[in-house]
Order: C-alpha cells, then sequence, then structure tokens
C-alpha cells in the first residue's frame, strides 16, 4: 500500500488537537470545581457567624429577661443610652465595650460573639382606672455582632426588645 506524501503526519496532528482540547476542558472543570469549593467554604463561614451572632442576641434577651437591669446612666460595659455618644460603632472591631460571650461558648469561631444593649425608651402606661397604677414599659436595642472561622465572616444583627 502506498502513502502520499501529503498525508503523512496528520493523525497524529488530528490526535494533538483532540488532546489539547481535553487538556482545556480538564482545566477549566478543575478551576470550577475549585471556585465551588471556595464559595461553598465561604458560605458556610458565614452561616457559623450568623449563628454565634444569634447566640449573642439570645445572650442579651436573656439578659434583659432578668429582674434587674443596669444601669444604663454609665454608658459602658455594654449598657448604653440611646443617643449617648459613647454607643460603640459596631462595625469596628476593635472597639472594647462590647460585652462577649465566655470563653470557649462557641467552637469554631474566630472570637466569641459581643453585644451592646441601648435603651431607647422608656414610657409610662396609665391603668385604666384611678386605683390602677402606672406601668413602666421600656424598649432596648439589642445589636450583637458574631465571627465565623476567619475574622473576614462578620455578621451584625440588631433586636428591638419590649420588657
Amino acid at each position: 500500500m502506498r502513502v502520499s506524501k501529503s498525508q503523512r503526519g496528520s493523525a497524529l496532528l488530528v490526535s494533538l488537537v483532540f488532546l489539547l482540547l481535553l487538556t482545556m476542558i480538564g482545566i477549566s472543570s478543575i478551576q470550577d470545581s475549585i471556585l465551588q469549593e471556595r464559595m461553598a467554604g465561604n458560605n458556610r463561614d458565614r452561616e457559623v457567624a450568623f449563628q454565634a451572632a444569634e447566640a449573642g442576641l439570645r445572650t442579651a434577651e436573656r439578659y434583659l429577661q432578668g429582674a434587674v437591669v443596669g444601669p444604663f446612666e454609665t454608658n459602658a460595659s455594654g449598657l448604653f443610652t440611646a443617643g449617648s455618644v459613647s454607643v460603640p460603632d459596631w462595625a469596628m472591631s476593635s472597639s472594647t465595650n462590647w460585652l462577649a460571650l465566655p470563653a470557649d461558648t462557641l467552637a469554631g469561631v474566630d472570637s466569641q460573639p459581643q453585644y451592646i444593649i441601648e435603651e431607647v425608651t422608656q414610657t409610662g402606661m396609665f391603668g385604666l382606672g384611678a386605683d390602677e397604677p402606672e406601668e413602666s414599659i421600656s424598649f432596648y436595642r439589642v445589636t450583637s455582632r458574631g465571627y465565623g472561622a476567619s475574622p473576614d465572616a462578620r455578621v451584625v444583627l440588631q433586636s428591638t426588645y419590649r420588657r
């Protein structure tokens, strides 16, 4: 059988092009897999931070359910009056006036959740009858921040509590 000169090596060339295409598809699949893995890790980290912030809110609300609350006039130790200039900025991670949950409360977080409580307003409600005592109702703004496994994953939650 005779092979013409123009057909020499064409099978090799076609197989090399095919191999190059398969390699490019493989590399693209690997990059896609790596990206999905990073997204899943970031999503998990944010979910851990959200759960930590929720734990901070629950702790602060349990404190507010207690019999004695305050004093808010000192504007320290995580208890503040609304509109006070000393209320820490929740975006600043270096604020020292936040109350933190005890160490080792939550595992797998960069730092334990922190919270502040602001006394927003205190109102009096009059009784329906002349002999009924006046009831005092207080509203509190609770701000909690939680961290994930890395300090970059931070979630801030806020709730209003009526007592």
